[in-house]
Order: C-alpha cells, then structure tokens, then sequence
C-alpha cells in the first residue's frame, strides 16, 4: 500500500488542509508556524508505530470547542493498492475489485475507517456491537494496588484500541491473556484483594462478552478491514534529532513506504 493523498481537519491550528498529495519524495514547504509540523503529526497519529491517540482536548482547535465531536475525522488517507492487493482483497470479499485504491480514516475516538467502493460494502465498519460492548467496561473501583490499577488501565486501554482499530484477531489474543495477566498483579493482602478480585471479575465477563459479539460482524467485511489495516504502513515521527550516525535499513521494514 502507498500512500497517495491525505488530508487534515480540525487539528490544532488546522481547519482543513484539503487533499495534499503525495508522491515518493514530498518537501512540504512553509514559514515558521505555518503547520507544517501539525500536518505531519496528524497524519502520523492516522497509524503510529507506537500508538498515540488524538487528543481531543489538547489538539481541537481553539475558539471552535463548541463544534468538538469525538467522531470527527482528523485524517484521512489515500492508499494506493498493488496488483497483489487488489487480488488478495478480491479473494477476501469473494466478489471483483474495481477500485486500486482504498482510503482510511481516524476520528478523534480513535476508530479506524476503512472506505471500500459502495458495491463492495456500502456500510461503515464502526460503530458495531464490540464497540458497544467495549464501551461499557468496567470503571476502576478506589483502593486498589498500584501494580494492579497499572495493569488494569493498560489492559482496558489494549483493548478498547484494539476494537476501535479492528484488529480483531490482535483482541483476541488480548482478551485471552488479560485474565492472567491482571490476575499475577494481585495484591497480597485486604484491603485491596477483593477489590481486585471484583473488578477481575466484572472485567473478565466483558471479555467474554467482546467474544460472543465478534461473530456478529459480517466475516467478509471482518476481513476485509482487517487486511487492509495490516498491510497500512506504520507512520515514524522524528522531531528531535542532531546527527545521524551510522546508518538505518529502513526499506527492508514490512510495509515501508
């Protein structure tokens, strides 16, 4: 997949870039504060190597806080498909595949959108019944220990990322070591055990619950989104830098473009 075009809306200073295009060397070219940095730290939130959500409390742009909507779509992108794609997608949908090119999109709730032509699925893949169910996890109770409130956020966080991205296959990993996991970080000793003990529960049970709605998604469509999301390109930003010494293979990276 190559990126081709991308734009920008609502994103700190950025109202709406309208589509930039992209070809194998782009210089994006600007005085001091004119977003050249803003557009380039949208565009890699689109899928950070190491991920990085939107903020919307710190990224919206000021004196428009009453138009905020965590479904706003900040970036998105154009990829072009290659021969091998486009007959790997064609194999998944069991149907043939017109377009060479697909577009992705994040919104400030961190969902990941996939467009596909209208005949091929003319519904969106959010929001869907892991998303409702992902939503209602439970909060973290007070007085609980500090290795277990780490582990807890961490694991709920994994997951609620995983179901917004539509990395099912990634979430069902999660959600079968999660137990475990949570389960090593309890505490030794009352208060806090049944505390821990409740919560893990109550978390457990949501997890089961993710599971039985994941074959309520369309398995084609399932598919589909998660093709394309692992073959998306990861986005590295380097802000912070002085002389590069050595050297770094960076084309022989899965996925670099």
């Amino acid at each position: 997949m190559q990126l081709s075009e991308f734009q920008v809306k609502m994103f700190k200073g950025v109202i709406d870039s309208g589509p930039i295009g992209v070809d194998p060397l782009t210089v994006l070219v600007g005085k001091n504060e004119s977003g050249k940095t803003t557009l380039l730290k949208a565009l890699h939130k689109l899928n950070p190597a190491t991920p990085e959500p939107y903020d919307i409390e710190h990224e919206w742009p000021r004196g428009r806080r009453r138009e905020r909507r965590k479904d706003h779509v900040v970036c998105s992108a154009k990829f072009d498909l290659d021969q091998d794609e486009v007959a790997s997608l064609a194999t998944v949908t069991d149907q043939k595949m017109t377009a060479s090119s697909v577009t992705v999109t994040r919104n400030y709730d961190g969902q990941l959108e996939v467009e596909f032509p209208s005949d091929v699925f003319p519904d969106k893949f959010h929001p869907n019944d892991v998303d409702k169910v992902c939503s209602t996890l439970p909060a973290l109770p007070e007085g609980i220990g500090l290795a277990f409130k780490d582990a807890a956020t961490k694991s709920s966080e994994e997951i609620r990322r995983l179901a917004r991205e539509g990395r099912f296959s990634e979430l069902e990993q999660a959600r079968g070591r999660h137990a475990t996991e949570l389960q090593s970080e309890f505490s030794k000793e009352p208060p806090q055990l049944p505390q821990e003990q409740n919560y893990h529960q109550q978390y457990v049970a949501k997890l089961q619950e993710i599971a039985q709605k994941l074959p309520t998604i369309p398995s084609m469509r399932k598919k589909a989104h998660e093709y394309v999301v692992s073959r998306l390109p990861k986005f590295i930003y380097m802000s912070d830098y002085r002389s590069f010494k050595g050297k770094a293979l960076l084309g022989g990276c899965p996925n670099f473009r």
